[in-house]
C-alpha cells in the first residue's frame, strides 16, 4: 500500500484554507469573498492532500462543473494556495480572463473629458479622481476633516450598496494614505470647504452622493465623449499618467496598491506613455512609446 509522504500531511487543503484566510489583511466585503471563492474550491476537490496530481485533477473538476468566469476566479485562487503551501503550480491552468481591460484616456481625450464636463456640478469631483487615482468610494467617503492643505488623508470608503454601515475600511492595509494634490485641486477644494464632518463630494442637492445617480450625470458625457468608458477608468487614466515619468513605487502609494508589483500587473503594457518622448541614460537619450 502506498504512504502518504511527510510533505503531502504538511500540506492539506483544509490547513492550507485556514492559513490563507487568517493572513489576509483586508476589509470584511474583500474577506466575504476570498470566503465564497473558499467555498467554491471546496466543492471541486480532488483529495485532501495538495499534491501536484490532485491539483490538476481539482483544476479539471473545476472546468466541468463551473461556468468560465467563476471557474477563472476558483483556480486563481487555488494558484494562490498552492504558493502558499509551497506546491509546483502545473504549468498553463488557469482559463483566459474573460472581462474587458480597463481603458487609459490619451493626455488628448482627457482634456476633452474635462472641458466637456465643465460648468458641471460634478467638476470637482471628476478633476479629484482625474488627480489622485482614488477609487470612487475612497472619493465618496471623505469629508472635509480628512483634508489639510496640500494633502488628503484617504482612509474610509463609501459603499450605498451594502446592508448596514455605509462607512467601510480602505481595501488593503496600503489603501490607508496621503496624497499630493496638484495646484488647480487645492483651489477648488479651498474655495469650497465645509464643515469638518460633512462629505467633499455632494449630491446637487447638498447630500452624500449615490452611485446610482452618478450614471444620470456619467452616461450622458461620455455618450459626447464618444469613447466606452467607466468612472473607474479615470483611475487607470491617472496610472497610466504617472508611469510615463515617475518611479513605479511612488505610483503604488498613490493608489493604494499593496505593493509596486501589483502596479505593474495592472499597468505594465503603460509603463512608458505616449506623452514620454524620450529618457536619459548614462550614455544618452533613449526614444520611448508607448508598449503595444
Amino acid at each position: 500500500m502506498p504512504q502518504t509522504s511527510v510533505s503531502e500531511k504538511q500540506h492539506s487543503f483544509s490547513d492550507t484554507f485556514s492559513k490563507f484566510l487568517t493572513s489576509r489583511n483586508v476589509r470584511e466585503s474583500s474577506l466575504r469573498r476570498y470566503k465564497q471563492e473558499i467555498d467554491s474550491l471546496r466543492l471541486a476537490l480532488v483529495g485532501e492532500h495538495m499534491t501536484e496530481v490532485n491539483v490538476l485533477n481539482t483544476v479539471s473538476k473545476i472546468n466541468k462543473i463551473f461556468a468560465l468566469p467563476k471557474a477563472y476566479r476558483t483556480i486563481k485562487r487555488l494558484i494562490t494556495l498552492c504558493k502558499i503551501a509551497g506546491v509546483p503550480v502545473p504549468y498553463g491552468i488557469v482559463p483566459k480572463i474573460t472581462r474587458a481591460r480597463g481603458v487609459a484616456l490619451t493626455p488628448e481625450q482627457t482634456l476633452k473629458l474635462i472641458e466637456l464636463n465643465n460648468g458641471n456640478h460634478y467638476q470637482p469631483l471628476l478633476l479629484f479622481l482625474l488627480d489622485t487615482g482614488a477609487r470612487l468610494g475612497e472619493a465618496l467617503g471623505l469629508t472635509w476633516a480628512d483634508y489639510v492643505s496640500p494633502k488628503i488623508h484617504i482612509n474610509k470608503a463609501y459603499n450605498d450598496q451594502l446592508k448596514g454601515a455605509k462607512i467601510i475600511p480602505v481595501k488593503t492595509s496600503k489603501g490607508n494614505r496621503s496624497i499630493t494634490l496638484s495646484d488647480k485641486l487645492i483651489s477648488i477644494l479651498d474655495r469650497l470647504k465645509g464643515s469638518p464632518n460633512s462629505p467633499i463630494f455632494t449630491s446637487p442637492k447638498g447630500c452624500r452622493v449615490a452611485r446610482n445617480n452618478l450614471r444620470r450625470w456619467w452616461c450622458p458625457l461620455i455618450k459626447r465623449l464618444k469613447i466606452r468608458l467607466r468612472i473607474h477608468d479615470l483611475r487607470h487614466t491617472n496610472a497610466t499618467h504617472l508611469l510615463g515619468v515617475c518611479d513605479v513605487r511612488m505610483v503604488a502609494a498613490r493608489l493604494g496598491h499593496t505593493s509596486p508589483t501589483t502596479t505593474l500587473k495592472i499597468y505594465d503594457q503603460y509603463v512608458l506613455d505616449d506623452s514620454v518622448t524620450g529618457f536619459c541614460t548614462p550614455t544618452g537619450t533613449v526614444k520611448a512609446k508607448r508598449k503595444i
